[in-house]
């Protein structure tokens, strides 16, 4: 008895193991695998068909092609009304939206696809999430590498991808004419921006007698915005392939940067205009006081050429009565008008020293504010080193920082929230707010040589 329920319970194994083995043969053909995909090169042995980037197409080698097609088309089997699901393809398992086969070939099992971005997939490129894959794969977060490996699949819309075997080299940066543009562009910018330095676009306006004017705070922070972008736009352009859309939030920090700089113009324009006036009206009040001065001198020694007159006809024997009286009368005449000049004088004397007071410092004010060293001419005013300049300094380093962490991360220039603008607004409207009371240093004079 125990012998034949032996035989039962092999007889029983063999069969599960049979039916096991059945079933595996059947799945598996079912199951459809991404085997292969490469590039297509436009010529054969140019290029490397490992490495693919913006604009080539790829070739996709699947396994079991019709079953996957075939399970898209019956999606729609009972349903006369029903559109099947787009094809998709899949990096790293993220879908890439809007990238859809340009040709299907059943009988190979492949798949061409032409990576771009704008011209396939307009109606995602406001899609954050789409625009977070393109910044995952694309952008520089995983470090400095201008291709990065990644799996390539297949898939419906909205759905799982195949699992796949084939593996991929995306090609970030091209080492080629584009880069070698992109530097070129670049060291031009530089050489722009150090040329602008150095003939003085950043610095302060106003003629000086000695050396040359200090750096502008506004208009180097206009420039640095304006340099930053040009920077980043051909370098987005230079990735994706594509010219970037500016947002507002740096337009608009741009126009902070632009308001900012011509305030401070409008201000120290109009601050050297009223000093050059104080110093008019000075010069003016010094020369009528000298020409009083020599007025007075002038009646003075003619009155004292009266006075020896006079002596010397009344020290003749006899005095000559007729000649005396009339410089007599002319003499009391002069010694009015002495009187006169002298009250004029001692009043326009009193009205220089006032306006002397109050222009103390006009002739520096008219003048450009001498160079120092480039963080001495940023940081400080008359009154030294000064808070309200450091904090605009320090906020535009600050969110230049974030600006090209963004650039770099996302290919994408960021949109700074109203918090950040209104941060910046606040800093430049303190700094053009010290302007008005602000003084300019006094010029060192030279010594004569």
């Amino acid at each position: 008895m125990a012998r034949q329920l032996l035989v039962i319970a092999l007889c029983v194994f063999l069969l599960t193991d049979t039916w096991a083995g059945d079933a595996g043969k059947d799945s598996e053909p079912r199951q459809a695998r991404v085997l292969e995909a490469q590039r297509v090169l436009s010529k054969p042995g140019v290029g490397l068909p490992e490495f693919a980037g913006l604009g080539n197409t790829i070739q996709v080698r699947v396994k079991k092609l019709d079953v996957f097609l075939n399970s898209i088309d019956t999606q729609c089997k009972d349903d006369p009304n029903c559109k099947p699901k787009d094809i998709h393809l899949f990096l790293d398992g993220m879908e890439i939206k809007g990238i859809r086969p340009q040709s299907i070939d059943r009988e190979k099992g492949a798949l061409r696809f032409v990576l771009v971005r704008r011209e396939a997939l307009p109606e995602y490129l406001d899609d954050k999430q789409q625009r977070e894959i393109w910044a995952e794969l694309f952008g520089f977060r995983d470090g400095w590498n201008a291709t990065r490996e990644v799996q390539v699949s297949i898939g419906a819309k909205d759905g799982s991808p195949l699992p796949s075997d084939a593996r991929l080299g995306l090609v970030r940066v091209r080492m080629g004419a584009s880069l070698a543009t992109y530097v070129v562009v670049m060291l031009g910018v530089v050489v722009l921006y150090v040329w602008g330095w150095r003939k003085g676009v950043f610095s302060d306006r106003g003629s000086l007698e000695h050396g040359e004017p200090a750096l502008s705070l506004a208009r180097v922070q206009m420039g640095f915005w304006f340099f930053l972008v040009v920077a980043a736009f051909f370098f987005i352009w230079l990735v994706i392939g594509e010219l970037p859309a500016i947002p507002g939030s740096v337009l608009a920090l741009i126009g902070i940067a632009s308001g900012t700089a011509l305030g401070a113009a409008a201000i120290d324009a109009n601050k050297r205009a009223r000093a050059t006036g104080e110093v008019a009206d000075r010069d003016q009040l010094q020369a009528q006081c000298d020409s009083l001065n020599d007025t007075f001198n002038t009646k003075t020694s003619e009155a004292d050429k009266l006075d020896a007159e006079i002596e010397r006809l009344e020290a003749a024997t006899p005095p000559d009565v007729a000649l005396i009286k009339p410089k007599q009368e002319k003499r009391k005449a002069l010694t009015e008008q002495l009187d006169k000049l002298n009250q004029e004088c001692i009043a326009a004397n009193a009205r220089l020293t006032s306006v002397e007071e109050r222009t103390k410092s006009a002739k520096d004010q008219k003048n450009a504010v001498a160079a120092k060293d480039w963080l001495t001419d940023l940081l400080s005013d008359s009154n030294g080193w000064s808070f309200h300049r450091l904090q605009m300094l320090v906020w535009t380093i600050i969110l230049g920082v974030v600006f090209v962490q963004q650039v770099l991360s996302n290919l994408t220039m960021p949109e700074f929230d109203a918090t950040l603008l209104a941060l910046m607004g606040i800093s430049s409207g303190t700094y053009l707010g010290f302007k008005f009371p602000e003084q300019q240093p006094q010029t060192p004079t030279q010594p004569a040589a």
